[in-house]
């Protein structure tokens, strides 16, 4: 990336995490909503190249949709990505008398009935939709919730991360821990996320990321994506219920929270299978979800598909499909 273009992206980065940090803080919530989107609308006319990269994912999914609906679906997934970003803003201003006036939710009878069974319940999620807006939506209803991620500074540990970047990760992260949720690095020990289910509380769990050690293949839209093993593991090996959840943005920017049933899947030949039957019954659920709002999912796939490419995290569909990727682009 030249010079030029990370001093830009900085300038940007400065304005958003700093004096629009602070009138966000100064808007209602609806207000600040159309503004992002309004501004989003006229960066997608002028950055070519996220259209580029979120078209790309679009057509790796969906091959045969004209052209004009692609571009819609790409402008969309921008819209949506800006609106996610714009309530970490938000966060140290969400609390438990305004939680819903951002979400709507939709089968909170079933983590009641789950937790009843007394081993936890993991929540488990993709990076679809504003998946950071769990935390909230649960810890303000008064659930016990841990959360087993990374934290937002974890890039800031790269050496060509600028100091502008690396302010706002710290800003970013110190906004997370505004969350009522106990925070668990999925980098460190996992001994807090054991005890958290022991005491039949709730663990947030990301089965699409691209860290971690195991893997296993899973159909994803007639291609073979990889997995991470972590989360159904956990529950394996505490018979705490795995209950999918998902965040639906709709057009007036509010969330529905849909909690669904829980997974129940036959058990394998031996474990890998076990836990490959468990991985495939979610992602036929995420598939579900994201050929009816594909917006919701594009970004992190182009995310993902950029920091394979660069030779980072382990890559979200095969390694024949990303370089036949990197190829056409």
């Amino acid at each position: 990336m030249s010079l030029k273009v990370e001093v830009v992206k900085d300038i940007f980065r400065f304005v958003y995490y700093y004096p629009f940090r602070y009138l966000v803080g100064l808007l209602p919530f609806s207000l600040s909503y159309r503004l992002i989107k309004a501004l989003g609308s006229i960066g997608f006319k002028i950055d070519k190249k996220k259209e580029f990269a979120y078209s790309k994912e679009v057509k790796r999914l969906f091959p045969n949709i004209p052209d004009e609906e692609v571009r819609n679906i790409a402008k969309e997934t921008l819209l949506n990505f800006l609106q996610n970003e714009i309530e970490t803003l938000m966060f140290p201003n969400i609390n438990k008398d305004n939680i819903d006036l951002f979400i709507e939710y939709v089968g909170l009878e079933n983590l009641d009935i789950a937790l009843k069974q007394g081993c936890g319940v993991i929540l488990l999620f993709a990076h679809f939709g504003a998946n950071q807006m769990v935390m909230p939506a649960i810890g303000y209803k008064g659930y016990k919730m841990s959360q087993l991620g990374a934290p937002a500074t974890v890039w800031n540990d790269k050496d060509d991360v600028s100091y502008i970047k690396r302010k706002n990760m710290e800003i970013k992260w110190r906004h997370e821990q505004t969350l009522p949720v106990t925070h668990i690095n999925v980098f460190g020990s996992l001994k807090e996320a054991f005890l958290c289910l022991k005491r039949n509380e709730i663990l947030g769990v990301a089965i699409d990321g691209g860290g971690g050690k195991d893997w296993v293949e899973v159909e994803f839209f007639d291609k073979r994506a990889l997995y991470s093993t972590g989360a159904i593991d956990i529950a394996l090996r505490t018979n705490a219920v795995i209950l999918p959840v998902f965040m639906v943005r709709g057009h007036n920017s509010r969330h529905t929270m849909i909690i669904e049933q829980p997974l129940v899947c036959p058990e394998g030949a031996d474990k890998t299978e076990t836990i490959t039957n468990y991985t495939a019954a979610f992602v036929s659920r995420l598939e579900s979800y994201v050929a009816k709002y594909p917006w919701h999912y594009m970004y992190y796939l182009a995310w993902r598909s950029k920091i394979a490419l660069n030779g980072g995290d382990v890559p979200y569909f095969k390694k024949e499909d990303t370089l036949l990727a990197k190829q056409k682009g």
